[in-house]
C-alpha cells in the first residue's frame, strides 16, 4: 500500500493542477473573445461558425459533430468537463477527507515543531496521540489511493447535464483561483516566502519520508544511494585495524528520527541476507567482521513503534 500511495498522491495532484491550469486558461482567455458573454447557445446560427444573430452583435459559435451549435464558452467548458474535469469534485472530496485525517493525526506533532511546548507539556498524552494518529493516518492514504480508481466515474458524470453545469461553475472558480494565485505570487512573492518558513519543518519531514520510499529511478533512487553510503561505512568499520592488528570490539549506533528507520531497515536487510548466505563472510567478505562484532542501536525520537 505504501508504494501505491507514493504513486497515487503525485498522480492525483498532477491531475488537479492540470485541470486547474486549463480552467485558468478558460477564465482568462474566454473574456477576450470577440463575442458578447451574455449570449447562450440559442443565439448560434444553424451552420456557420460565426454569424449575425437575431440580437445586436455577433455570437462566436462552434458546431461539433452530432451536436447542436454551441457558443465558444459552452463548447470549451463541455470539452474540459468531458476530458476529465468532472473528476475534480471527486478528487477534491478525497483530498479534503485525507487532509482532515492527516491534520487530526499530526496536529500536536506539527504544532510542537513550530512552537516549543515548554516544560509543562504532557509528553505521554502527546506520544499517545501520535501513536494513534499515525495508525489512523493510513486511512488518509487509503482514501487517496482509492480515489485514483474513480477517474472513470468523473468521466461518466460529465455527460449528465446537471453535473456538467456544476462542473462548469467549479472550473470557473478554480480558474480564477489559480490565476489569482499566480498573480499573488508575482506581487507578494517575498512576503509569502517568509510566511512559508513556518511550514518548513513539516514539509522537510514529508520530503524526507517521500525520498526514502521512492522506488524510481531503479538504478539511482535515494534509498539505494543512502544505503550504499551506509554500507560503505560499515565495511570500513568491519575491516579497520589499529597498528597492533586489533579491530573494534563492538559497534554502537546512535540514530535519531528517520535515521532510526533507515538504520533498522538496512540492518534487517543485511542480517537477512547474511543468514540466507550462511554468514557475513559468505555474503560479503568486506562485512565479515560483523560475524563477531555485536551491534547496539541507541535511538532518539524513534517512530518505528508507531509505524
Amino acid at each position: 500500500m505504501d508504494g501505491g500511495v507514493t504513486l497515487a498522491v503525485p498522480a492525483l495532484f498532477f491531475l488537479l493542477m492540470t485541470f486547474a491550469a486549463w480552467a485558468s486558461v478558460l477564465s482568462v482567455g474566454l473574456p477576450t473573445l470577440p463575442t458578447n458573454p451574455s449570449y447562450d447557445d440559442k443565439y448560434c446560427p444553424a451552420t456557420s461558425v460565426r454569424g449575425t444573430t437575431n440580437a445586436a452583435g455577433d455570437a462566436l459559435c462552434y458546431k461539433p459533430f452530432f451536436s447542436d451549435p454551441k457558443t465558444a464558452a459552452t463548447w470549451a467548458h463541455d470539452a474540459l468537463s468531458r476530458a476529465g474535469s468532472g473528476y475534480v469534485l471527486v478528487l477534491l472530496a478525497a483530498i479534503c477527507t485525507s487532509v482532515i485525517v492527516a491534520v487530526w493525526g499530526l496536529f500536536f506533532s506539527v504544532k510542537d515543531e513550530l512552537v516549543s511546548p515548554g516544560a509543562g507539556a504532557d509528553a505521554v498524552s502527546r506520544g499517545r496521540w501520535l501513536d494513534e494518529g499515525l495508525t489512523f493516518l493510513r486511512w488518509a492514504g487509503r482514501v487517496m489511493y482509492s480515489a485514483m480508481f474513480l477517474f472513470p466515474v468523473g468521466l461518466a458524470l460529465a455527460w449528465n447535464p446537471g453535473y456538467a453545469q456544476v462542473t462548469a461553475s467549479l472550473n470557473a472558480a478554480l480558474g480564477l483561483l489559480v490565476a489569482g494565485g499566480a498573480l499573488s505570487l508575482l506581487a507578494f512573492g517575498g512576503r509569502l516566502s517568509k510566511l512559508a518558513l513556518g511550514f518548513r519543518p513539516a514539509v522537510r519531514v514529508a520530503l524526507d519520508v517521500g525520498n526514502w520510499l521512492r522506488e524510481h529511478p531503479r538504478e539511482s533512487n535515494p534509498t539505494a544511494r543512502i544505503c550504499a553510503r551506509y554500507v560503505s561505512l560499515l565495511r570500513h568499520i568491519s575491516q579497520w585495524r589499529d597498528p597492533f592488528g586489533r579491530g573494534y570490539s563492538a559497534v554502537l549506533i546512535f540514530a535519531h528520527s528517520q535515521g532510526t528507520v533507515i538504520t533498522a531497515d538496512l540492518l534487517r536487510f543485511l542480517k537477512a541476507e547474511a543468514r540466507q548466505a550462511g554468514s557475513f563472510q559468505k555474503y560479503d567478505t568486506a562485512l565479515a567482521g560483523f560475524d563477531r562484532l555485536p551491534i547496539v542501536l541507541l535511538t532518539m525520537g524513534c517512530p518505528l513503534r508507531q509505524l
